[in-house]
């Protein structure tokens, strides 16, 4: 189920990550609740059932006239004056249909622009809860790598302060780590405040909250994966472009005949008793000539409307291609960066391993060991804000072509 993209790549979903298929399963997203374009999405459900209703209307016009009017008029073969007491009934019945079709199909595009308009809120508010909960889960991760960082920090201001009571001249590495504690305390009650925002943002409990698996540092990425499309923004100037193109149709039959079928009573009565009873029927074609050029305005208004609009779906359409190329290079970078930082773990991990051995053996590398540790865990941290950035970027791009598709988990 998509968002009105017709030419969608298969591979352009959420499933692309096993990570989303675990997250939109949890209480938290299925009760997060981001209702900023709610207003917005009803009043255009009000203007869609609108729409839909005006194609119930008949392609008839049906009219009757009453005229009663007095003439004085000589007759033919008297000079005596008449005068005449006249009563007229007309009946019309106009039935437009070349108007009729033509407007139904205006209305068919109005509501398929009303609809994409919609589907694309919709996507909105699914990217931004999906976007929050990734937050919400990167954040889950950080705070325990700081919990870890504040006893690494913790446990070697303990071990600089033990020195430099016996005399070593370590103030310098002792104040260095104390600011360290500090900035990574200021982290960690961010860190907590970030949550707690984002709970309130998402209107869900911290019940909720603890079913959210912490982000990984690691993310399987494929590189150069294929996945091509129209950005949503080229299928609304699109469909606008189709709508524009209909209307102008419509407005080029406001020069086209009218035709009427009538019928008409005249009643004439006079002053000397003649009476005369008359009923014609027939067909009326109306002409129109010329109304002010109020008309013609319009139709050379949406002729200009059409340019335009040609104009910014050839842009658009360029842009589409721009994204799609952006996103794979992006994806390329941010790749490569986690494999690097992926190797320098294993590299880290190694050398603890060795130290830690060389420890055993009773060699003095508390300091190496702290820094090792240190320098591991900001590596970690690293990797975290990479493959939060990739996973957002995912959610953004697929917003941008329509294709976030979030609302089917929760049928």
């Amino acid at each position: 189920m998509g968002y009105g993209n017709e030419s969608i790549d298969k591979n352009c979903n959420l499933y692309r990550f096993v990570y989303f298929n675990n997250l939109l399963e949890t209480s938290a997203f299925l009760n997060a609740n981001i209702s900023k374009n709610l207003f917005r999405i009803n009043d255009l459900r009000s203007d869609l059932s609108r729409e839909k209703g005006n194609k119930n209307n008949l392609p008839i016009d049906i009219s009757i006239t009453s005229q009663i009017y007095k003439t004085d008029s000589n007759t033919f073969n008297s000079q005596r004056l008449s005068k005449n007491e006249v009563n007229e009934l007309t009946g019309k019945i106009g039935i437009d249909l070349w108007n009729e079709l033509s407007r139904r199909r205006v209305s068919n595009y109005k509501q398929s622009v009303i609809s994409h308009d919609i589907s694309s809120l919709k996507s909105s508010n699914d990217a931004e809860v999906i976007i929050s909960l990734i937050e919400l889960s990167k954040t889950k991760s950080l705070i325990k790598l700081l919990e870890i960082r504040e006893s690494l920090l913790n446990k070697k201001v303990e071990y600089f302060s033990l020195r430099k009571e016996l005399g070593e001249n370590v103030s310098q590495q002792l104040l260095e780590t104390r600011k360290s504690r500090v900035e990574n305390l200021n982290k960690i009650s961010s860190a907590n405040v970030k949550v707690s925002n984002l709970i309130s943002k998402l209107e869900i409990s911290y019940a909720d909250y603890d079913e959210i698996l912490p982000l990984p540092i690691y993310l399987n990425v494929k590189k150069n994966y294929q996945c091509s499309a129209q950005l949503n923004s080229f299928n609304k100037a699109k469909k606008s472009l189709d709508l524009l193109n209909v209307e102008l149709t419509n407005k080029t039959l406001d020069f086209s005949p009218k035709i009427n079928a009538f019928i008409k009573e005249t009643e004439n009565k006079n002053n000397i008793g003649y009476f005369d009873n008359e009923i014609k029927y027939g067909v009326e074609i109306s002409i129109p000539l010329f109304e002010g050029g109020r008309k013609i305005r319009q139709r050379q208004n949406i002729l200009e409307r059409i340019e335009n609009k040609e104009y910014e779906v050839k842009k658009l359409q360029n842009e589409s291609v721009r994204i799609n190329k952006q996103r794979t290079e992006i994806e390329y970078v941010l790749s490569n960066s986690l494999e690097i930082i992926s190797n320098t773990l294993m590299e880290k991990k190694s050398l603890l391993i060795e130290l830690s051995e060389r420890m055993q053996l009773g060699q003095s590398l508390f300091v190496e060991v702290s820094d090792a540790s240190l320098e591991e865990n900001l590596l970690e941290e690293s990797g975290l804000n990479i493959v939060a950035q990739f996973l957002i970027g995912w959610v953004n791009y697929l917003e941008q072509i329509g294709q976030v598709n979030s609302h089917d988990f929760k049928l």
